[in-house]
Parts: structure tokens; C-alpha cells; sequence
């Protein structure tokens, strides 16, 4: 029973099953016969000379030559190379890759005498395999049931196939009717969006012409912040001006305190030449025997003494009122300065307002104005508590001269002159 259980479509002649009975061209005929008597699956003998295929004797052959008269006494005892020389069959040689159907195809394509021969295997590295005709018949009958169950296959595939192309054709016609019916929805969408762009460019229209508007806000704004900016820049020169009069009135100021330093230090001689002149009087008054002369000449000094006395305290009367003058140019100044600064902060407010009129146009801006007004605020308050510092140093200023307190004034002078220098810088 020949087992092709193990063929696959995709097989060739390698893989039927063969054999490999090989002697070489010395080997006597009686050891053929006997191996083809023990093998009776055998098909026939490969004759090999050395590693060279000499030729190929089928066990039919084999056993018409010896069936002939004397065929046994001439042959059995001989090599087979004097078979193989007699018989002359060229044996049908094909590679291990062949396919089955290509094989018995060229097999049965043979002369007739040929055509039930074995076919000869020839595998890789030269090795000879025989495989019987009906071994390859039977491979080609299990292609053909192969082939057959694949054509059904196919055919039930095929079937399938058309069933679900039917179902597809239906499909296809209820996906046209949709496609008709979305055509008709997509027309009155195309309307609808005529009607929306007409709609957008009456809206682009308005967009322009607000635009054209915020250019034209921008633009006054950008004037009325250079007017603002300007505005500044006098405010601060005239700031700077100012406090370069106070900085030249404190020298005067110091000029003016060295002269009263002399006249205090006249004042402080006099003063002891007085005492000394007090101490003489005394003396001479309490000599009773003294020259009235030398206590006229006393007294004589002692007035002279006086009215030095009276035109020093005098020189320093006229030099308190020029130091009030002055404190009053540099009262002055100051309160321009304070006016200058407040003027400044009402040009920032209206360049504010102008910023808000911009932002309630475009409101998307918010955050951004909104950071801008926050920081402006923050340097108004500032500069307004600046203003306020400088009227409160010269309120103190104005309280001091009333009462002629120089020293603290000098000292306050001083200290307001360096603040106002750093606020400046």
C-alpha cells in the first residue's frame, strides 16, 4: 500500500516516495535478481560507475532480458555492465523540484515501450533516487483531488463572492438614492452658505470700517501721547531748572551764613571786650583817689564798644531778612517744581482716559491696557507722594524761619537739597 498521505499541493517528485538501489557496473546480475526478489517494491536498479550515473535498468527490463533463452547462462553470472550494454534504455532523468504534474507529463510523453520506465530523481550533491510510474500517477490523481478541492473551494468562494457582490450592487443603489438625496441636501446648503457669505461680507464691510475708526483713534493717540510726552519732558526740565535755583540758592544761602558767623564771632569779642572794660570801671570806680580821666576814657570805649555792639546786631537783622528772601525764592521754586509735577500727573490722567477709549473699542486687548493703567497708577500715586514730601519739607522750611532757628534751617536746607537731587537722578 503506497502512503501519500504526506503530500501537499505545493509538493514535488521529491517528496514521493523512491528508492535509492544503486550497484556499480562489476556487480554480478544474480545479486540484482536476488535483491529484486527479496524487493518486490523495488522498481528497478541505478547502475552507478564510481560516482557517475552509467545507467538505469527497470526490474521489467530486467526480467524480459532474462527470460530469454539462455539469457540466465550468458548473463546471471556476469556483471551487469553486459546487460546495461544490451539493453540501452536512457533512463528519464528530473531534479528533486520538479512538480508532479510537469513529471507525469513528461513521463507519459515517452515512446511506449518507455512510457511505465521509473523516473530517475536527481537530488543535490549528485544523489539518484527511482520512483515507480504508479507512484507518480497516484501523486498526480492526489494532485488532481487536491486540485479538485481547491476548484471547489474556489467555486463556494466564488459563490460567496457573488452573493456579496449582490448584497454590494444593493447596497450600491441604496448608497445612490443617499447620495441623490445628500446632493439635494448639499444644493440647499450651498444656498444657505451664498446667504452666509453674503452675510460675512457685510460684515467684513463693518470690520473695515472699524478699522478705519481704530487707525484714527490710534492716530489722535499717538498725537495726544506725543503732547503728553512732551508735556513731560518740559515738566521735568522745568523740575531740573528749578532745583538747579535751589542748589545756587543754599550756596548763597552758605555765603550769606559764613557773614553771619563773623558777626557773631565780632559779636562774642566785643562781648568780652565789654566785660573786660566792665571789670576796669569797677576797679576805678572803687578808687576813690583815682584820675577821673582814665574812668572817661573807659566809659568812652565802652560806647564805642556799644555801638559796635548795636550796628553788628543790626547787620545781623538786615542778614535774617535777606535769609528770608531768599527762603521765600526757594519757597518758591519749590511750589513751581510741585506745580510742574501736578500738571504732569494731569496730562498722564488724560492720556489715560484716551487709553480707555481705545480699549472699550477693542475689547481683546483688556489685559494688556489694563497692565498699562495698573503701572500708570502705580507711578501717579508715587509722584503725588513726592509732591506732597516737598510740601511738607517746605511748610517745615517756612516754620523755621519764623521762628529763626538758622542752624535747623541750614540743616533742613541740606537734607532737602540731597533728597530733591535723588529723586531727580
Amino acid at each position: 500500500m503506497i502512503d501519500l498521505s504526506q503530500l501537499t499541493p505545493e509538493s514535488t517528485i521529491g517528496n514521493l516516495p523512491s528508492h535509492d538501489f544503486q550497484v556499480s557496473l562489476d556487480t554480478p546480475c544474480h545479486v540484482v535478481a536476488q535483491k529484486f526478489a527479496l524487493s518486490p517494491e523495488i522498481p528497478g536498479v541505478i547502475i552507478m560507475d564510481g560516482s557517475r550515473l552509467a545507467g538505469m535498468i527497470s526490474r521489467r527490463k530486467f526480467n524480459e532480458w532474462m527470460s530469454q533463452p539462455y539469457s540466465i547462462e550468458l548473463y546471471m553470472n556476469h556483471s551487469i555492465k553486459n546487460l546495461l550494454d544490451f539493453i540501452k534504455v536512457t533512463p528519464l532523468l528530473l531534479a528533486d523540484n520538479c512538480q508532479i504534474d510537469e513529471a507525469a507529463k513528461l513521463a507519459l510523453n515517452r515512446p511506449d515501450d518507455l512510457v511505465y520506465e521509473p523516473i530517475v530523481i536527481v537530488f543535490k550533491e549528485e544523489i539518484f533516487r527511482l520512483v515507480d510510474m504508479q507512484v507518480l500517477l497516484l501523486g498526480q490523481s492526489q494532485m488532481l483531488t487536491w486540485a479538485r478541492e481547491i476548484i471547489k473551494l474556489q467555486k463556494i468562494e466564488a459563490q460567496g463572492y457573488l452573493t456579496k457582490l449582490k448584497k454590494e450592487q444593493e447596497k450600491s443603489r441604496s448608497y445612490s438614492q443617499l447620495l441623490e438625496l445628500n446632493l439635494i441636501e448639499i444644493q440647499k446648503q450651498n444656498k444657505r452658505l451664498e446667504e452666509q457669505n453674503k452675510k460675512l461680507l457685510k460684515q467684513a464691510q463693518e470690520i473695515i470700517s472699524l478699522k478705519k475708526q481704530l487707525i484714527e483713534i490710534s492716530r489722535l493717540i499717538s498725537v495726544e501721547g506725543k503732547k503728553a510726552f512732551q508735556a513731560t519732558f518740559v515738566g521735568i526740565n522745568a523740575i531740573c531748572r528749578h532745583t538747579d535755583g535751589i542748589v545756587d540758592i543754599g550756596k548763597a544761602l552758605a555765603k550769606e551764613l559764613e557773614m553771619v558767623n563773623v558777626a557773631s564771632r565780632i559779636i562774642a569779642r566785643v562781648s568780652q571786650q565789654i566785660r573786660y572794660l566792665a571789670v576796669q570801671a569797677a576797679v576805678v570806680a572803687n578808687r576813690s583817689g583815682g584820675s577821673f580821666s582814665e574812668f572817661s576814657k573807659v566809659a568812652s570805649e565802652i560806647g564805642q564798644l556799644v555801638s559796635q555792639t548795636f550796628e553788628a546786631g543790626r547787620s545781623l537783622d538786615q542778614l535774617a531778612n535777606r535769609f528770608k528772601l531768599r527762603v521765600q525764592e526757594l519757597t518758591e521754586s519749590a511750589r513751581e517744581g510741585a506745580e510742574s509735577a501736578r500738571s504732569l500727573v494731569q496730562k498722564i490722567k488724560w492720556a489715560q482716559a484716551a487709553i480707555a477709549d481705545l480699549e472699550e473699542l477693542v475689547e481683546h486687548q483688556n489685559l494688556k491696557f489694563t497692565a498699562s493703567d495698573n503701572s500708570d497708577a502705580i507711578q501717579e500715586r508715587s509722584l503725588i507722594q513726592k509732591i506732597e514730601q516737598v510740601e511738607g519739607a517746605l511748610a517745615e522750611l517756612e516754620e523755621s524761619v519764623n521762628h529763626k532757628d538758622f542752624r535747623r534751617l541750614i540743616q533742613r536746607m541740606e537734607r532737602m537739597l540731597s533728597i530733591s537731587k535723588q529723586k531727580i537722578i
